[in-house]
């Protein structure tokens, strides 16, 4: 017994030395020149913050831009730079666009949609409703845009700036499924670079993109260019990003592909249709009352959750999905 507690003794004293080295260390105090000042104050919304005064993104050059496949997740960061949409959503869940100008429908069933006669693809041709048909065509084969585009019994092209869809059944909630990005048409091999109508295309020897000189965006952009970088390995990918030589990276953290960005200066925000909730196992003799799971929900604090967590990343839900 002696010697057992001996041993404990010294154990706790290793411990206690160890804690006390640990927590050692010089603590690092604000200057007048590097104390955080939030942007919004004294900067305007357009200013561009870079630590190498270069904003760059990573780009896998093995797999193309197709916007419609997704089949490169880090290439899918320049969808919304270089392709317009058919219909985009705001955070409300409520669509818009920027390409059709109206639509009629008297059932549902039948919808003819009026598109812009101003739009240019990077390559100087009109966009025309036979590209925003062909792009609809190539999500209903996709992975990413097909469970979405189901129901489509038919699309056809009406004229330069008019298309047709037909339902198999009604829905009035079409716009909000048409969220497919714009290419031209018959663009060759799936994987090949796709041609798109917005902001930004790739340079000709595909290591930035550039302004579209054709964009109705070119003359309000607030970068000349975005910096495009290739890694091959993973470990580099993520040095790169908590270096600041990347500035910008796709990630879902709840998913089986989530990466190991750990960096204190990164900011996480998107909106998604994740939910974080508590299941209970009603076999078990602490909740198989209601009572007792409905006392539960007094437990759990949302507002912290959402603040502290997710940092303001998300919204309190009281019901099984959020409205």
């Amino acid at each position: 017994m002696n010697k057992l507690k001996r041993a404990l003794g010294i154990l706790l004293a290793l411990s206690v030395i160890i804690c006390l080295f640990c927590g050692c260390g010089k603590k690092q105090e604000n200057t007048p020149d590097d104390t955080d000042v939030p942007y919004e104050e004294d900067m305007p919304e357009d200013t561009i913050v870079l630590n190498d005064g270069v904003f760059s993104l990573c780009y896998d050059d093995k797999k193309g831009i197709n916007p419609i496949t997704g089949a490169a997740p880090d290439n899918m960061l320049f969808n919304s730079l270089m392709f317009d949409y058919v219909y985009k959503l705001t955070k409300d869940n409520m669509p818009y666009s920027e390409i059709v100008t109206e639509y009629t429908t008297n059932d549902f069933s039948w919808w003819v949609f009026h598109i812009v006669e101003d739009v240019y693809f990077s390559d100087g041709s009109l966009l025309t409703a036979k590209d925003v048909v062909y792009s609809i065509v190539q999500g209903m084969m996709s992975d990413v845009h097909g469970e979405n585009l189901i129901d489509i019994n038919g699309i056809s092209a009406m004229g330069s700036n008019c298309f047709a869809v037909s339902l198999r059944e009604p829905n009035a909630m079409l716009p909000n499924l048409l969220t497919v990005p714009i290419v031209k048409r018959e663009q060759g091999e799936e994987d090949a670079y796709h041609l798109g109508s917005g902001a930004y295309m790739l340079s000709e020897d595909g290591t930035r993109l550039v302004i579209n000189p054709y964009s109705r965006y070119k003359d309000s952009l607030p970068a000349e260019y975005i910096e495009l970088v290739t890694y091959d390995e993973i470990t580099e990918k993520i040095s790169a990003f908590e270096s600041g030589k990347v500035d910008l990276v796709l990630n879902d953290p709840s998913s089986m592909y989530n990466l190991g960005y750990g960096s204190s200066n990164e900011v996480r925000y998107a909106d998604t249709m994740n939910m974080h909730f508590v299941g209970f196992n009603t076999d078990s003799n602490y909740f198989m009352t209601p009572e007792a799971r409905h006392a539960f929900n007094y437990i759990i604090d949302r507002d912290t959750i959402v603040s502290k967590c997710l940092d303001s990343n998300g919204v309190k839900t009281c019901y099984p999905c959020h409205p």
